[in-house]
């Protein structure tokens, strides 16, 4: 980030916004990031009384785009489905099936339980997906094939103990590498997006060391990163 001329704790309104608008030839994330922590910088100079208003509190964070989802082939997933047939591994077929045909994340994948797949109404309750919450996707008879034996238990591993997200990931990607197959299995933690919270959820003052009083330092430069290409 390009220095302030000023001290940070005494920048105002016109210079915060003069310092964001050359910030424009950054990327998106990188300028999203540099004014989160920003914020948290003002926030925690509020909570002490350092600076009575936060300057940023005007400055809008750039958009992120939004893309859509580049499903997977018919071609391709035919060559996923073979190819663990030919390794004889149905614990990941059925893992595969469940990304492909339910839209379920690795996470999800791993942790389905064969009472949470309900045959009768065609529907498959996932616990604590995204965000935490409960949801309901569709079975077809298509998927309901493919999670067959029905054994109870886990789901992918037939009623064994379940992958970790981390392990099914790894061993899913490996097979998709070995099937020639440029797709990943979706992630069970996206990126979330910068805060835009203008105040801490709590206000925990600086450490110092054992006898001293800690006295924050004013400084010739903004707080933040310094911004590099993404």
């Amino acid at each position: 980030m390009a220095a302030y001329p000023h001290d940070a704790l005494d920048v105002d309104l016109d210079q915060a916004e003069q310092w964001w608008e050359r910030q424009r030839a950054a990327s998106v994330n990188t300028r999203n990031r540099t004014l989160s922590c920003v914020r948290s910088f003002y926030a925690w100079a509020v909570c002490f009384d350092l600076v009575d208003r936060d300057p940023t509190r005007r400055l809008d964070p750039p958009p992120k785009g939004r893309r859509l989802p580049q499903p997977t082939s018919r071609q391709q997933l035919h060559a996923i489905l073979s190819r663990c047939d030919a390794e004889e591994a149905p614990d990941l077929r059925r893992a595969v099936a469940l990304a492909a045909y339910a839209g379920l994340c690795v996470a999800e994948a791993a942790a389905l339980d064969r009472h949470d797949v309900d045959v009768d109404s065609r529907r498959i309750i996932v616990r604590a997906g995204k965000g935490d919450k409960d949801r309901a996707v569709g079975l077809s008879t298509l998927l309901a094939g493919e999670l067959l034996p029905d054994v109870g238990g886990n789901v992918v591993t037939a009623g064994a103990a379940a992958y970790t997200a981390d392990a099914l990931q790894r061993r899913v990607t490996r097979l998709l590498d070995r099937a020639g197959v440029d797709v990943t299995f979706p992630s069970s933690a996206p990126a979330s997006p910068p805060s835009r919270s203008r105040r801490p959820a709590t206000c925990s003052p600086p450490r110092a060391r054992s006898g001293t009083r800690a006295r924050p330092s004013r400084r010739s430069t903004p707080p933040g990163p310094t911004p590099t290409s993404t």
